[in-house]
């Protein structure tokens, strides 16, 4: 595994850190992007060096399925799906094509408004 190689030529370097440690820093970033999409949350994360991460399409396709399916409803709190609801009308406002400028409150106008 590359963390082991990484640790192999850095431990000279931070000798109080043993294996594990280093392991759990390497991951972190991936185990904080796994949290947020986890979660519910449909907004991009950037990871310094490694780029912007976004949720993809078919993420949002399956969930606006699942919100149209009944027994999905059912099966959840009433405030859950509220909160997905949300979550889906503020990726569309941010996702939209049109002219729209939209800022993290959901207030959008357009550029001609400006």
């Amino acid at each position: 595994m590359k963390i082991r190689e990484f640790y192999e030529t850095v431990s000279d370097k931070f000798p109080s850190l043993n294996y594990e440690q280093v392991e759990a820093i390497c991951l972190s970033p991936f185990k904080y992007l796994k949290f947020v999409f986890n979660e519910g949350s449909l907004d991009s994360v950037r990871i310094k060096h490694l780029g912007v991460f976004k949720v993809s399409k078919a993420r949002v396709k399956r969930l606006r399925k699942l919100l149209d399916t009944p027994s999905y409803i059912s099966t959840y709190p009433k405030s859950k799906v509220e909160e997905l609801t949300n979550k889906l009308k503020e990726y569309d406002i941010r996702h939209s094509e049109s002219d729209q400028v939209c800022t993290k409150d959901i207030e959008c106008t357009t550029d001609r408004d400006s």
